[in-house]
């Protein structure tokens, strides 16, 4: 069985290829991913990686916290524009999420390592 961060870095690497991306994407610097659509997420996208149940946003963004995943808290001002909060809710609409061990690179060199070696 796929952990969470493999199936989510799967999720982030298909959605363009989908026709997703409007929903869920990679940001360009690769160091984040922003949820555009949350409804669009939970209803379009989310079933098709992860098969559980009806995956409910509250369990969604718990699982991304216990993963060591924080929301970029919207912000006015540049400066506090790098901090970042654990949310537990919905966040609104085009949060970016982030997490220091969880980037692109990383994230497609662990798929292709799964797939070369069947795991």
């Amino acid at each position: 069985k796929a952990s969470f961060p493999l199936n989510l870095a799967l999720m982030l690497e298909q959605v363009e290829r989908l026709g997703l991306s409007h929903i869920v994407a990679w940001l360009p610097c690769g160091l984040r991913f922003v949820i555009h659509d949350v409804e669009g997420l939970l209803e379009e996208v989310l079933p098709i990686f992860f098969k559980s149940s009806p995956t409910k946003a509250r369990s969604f963004y718990r699982k991304l916290n216990r993963w060591g995943f924080n929301v970029q808290a919207p912000t006015r001002k540049k400066a506090a524009a790098s901090k970042v909060a654990r949310v537990m809710t919905a966040p609104s609409k085009d949060q970016t999420w982030y997490s220091p061990d969880f980037s692109r690179y990383k994230a497609v060199a662990c798929l292709n390592k799964a797939f070369d070696t069947g795991d």
